[in-house]
């Protein structure tokens, strides 16, 4: 009687601790859920691209002409954005770059896309458009010809394109020619 009497002791305990313990976790747990849902930054949200946009998050990921480097050495620079149901290729390039080395990347971006949408299959119904975008010089070479080298890489990369207005745009789909639709 006395092993019976410690042992449902001994079980009600272990209930008591756990519905204790339960009660702790799920009062704590409710104020740090209250507080997460009040102050949980943009950054940590849930977010599901949708195809267009993963593929232009991929070929920016993958994108080997962006940045100050390409611009420096190619005179051009590319960047991928999803706007409603196609891609949208920016050539950003120098004023006074050559012609023909800007003019290829409509090949560059066709291949580039064209590859990455063959990957997934999805190359039956990309369409893309490619923007070229001419960067005005907006620091004087006075300004630089005495400046630090790192300096002008700095002040290059900051050159600001917002509201550049295309100066040509070309679209195709799939694997189709790119069709000039503007130029200046």
């Amino acid at each position: 009687m006395k092993k019976r009497c410690r042992f449902c002791l001994g079980i009600l305990g272990c209930i008591f601790i756990f519905l204790a313990g339960s009660w702790a976790q799920e009062k704590f747990n409710l104020g740090a859920d209250l507080f997460n849902q009040n102050h949980l930054e943009e950054g940590l949200k849930r977010y599901a691209p949708t195809r267009m946009q993963w593929l232009a998050r991929e070929l920016n990921g993958r994108n080997v002409y962006s940045g100050e480097r390409a611009l420096r050495l190619l005179s051009y620079e590319v960047s991928y954005s999803a706007v409603d149901d196609y891609i949208k290729a920016r050539v950003y390039y120098k004023q006074g770059a050559e012609y023909e080395r800007v003019k290829s990347a409509i090949q560059v971006v066709r291949k580039h896309v064209s590859n990455r949408a063959e990957y997934y299959q999805w190359d039956s119904w990309v369409k893309v458009r490619l923007e070229f975008l001419k960067l005005s010089n907006m620091i004087s070479d006075e300004m630089l010809k005495d400046a630090d080298p790192e300096f002008v890489l700095k002040a290059e990369a900051a050159i600001q394109v917002a509201d550049i207005e295309p100066t040509e745009i070309y679209e195709w789909k799939g694997r189709g020619e790119p069709k000039l639709i503007k130029s200046d």
